[in-house]
């Protein structure tokens, strides 16, 4: 009863950085006069993707499982799931176009352990980026079809992930 309690916290949670994190952009727009102005800095909007393919996560042993899907409304979703040391989790899939984006938010509990969120293109490559806590990254679609969130946990212990997207 605990860990579902503490699993729709954290995906109210990452609803709630999933916007925060939006309206946190425009804000980092204002220019105010004196120093102690708004400050805001993504955890890794701005840290470059990376690139993998499935078929080289498969030869080093990563193990891959469903992701919980909590919600799924037209473009929202909320995903979440405890994943073990070198175990990866997928969504179902999204159908996307070309020139399409996806925001993807996430939230990791312990929250000082590494762990990676992306995109699983059509053509087998995965998309993401690394990090802990809280993160949001925008993936830029270039490409048509059937795309899937995936999540990796690369630490070296449990963690307990959920996910929130829109595209």
């Amino acid at each position: 009863m605990k860990r579902k309690l503490k699993r729709k916290l954290l995906v109210f949670m990452s609803i709630c950085v999933l916007f925060v994190s939006n309206i946190a952009v425009y804000a980092s727009d204002y220019d105010n006069d004196s120093d102690e102005g708004l400050n805001y800095e993504s955890t890794t909007d701005d840290c470059d993707e990376e690139t993998i393919t499935l078929k080289e996560l498969v030869e080093q042993g990563v193990t891959f499982t469903s992701l919980d899907e909590y919600y799924s409304i037209n473009s929202y979703g909320g995903l979440g799931r405890t994943l073990s040391p070198g175990e990866s989790g997928l969504s179902s899939g999204i159908k996307l176009s070309k020139g399409d984006s996806i925001n993807i938010t996430s939230l990791a509990d312990p929250n000082n352990k590494s762990y990676q969120i992306g995109i699983l293109q059509p053509n087998g490559v995965i998309r993401c980026v690394t990090g802990t806590g809280p993160m949001a990254h925008t993936f830029s679609i270039t490409q048509n079809g059937t795309h899937k969130v995936y999540v990796y946990n690369n630490s070296d212990t449990t963690i307990d992930v959920v996910v929130g997207y829109t595209y």
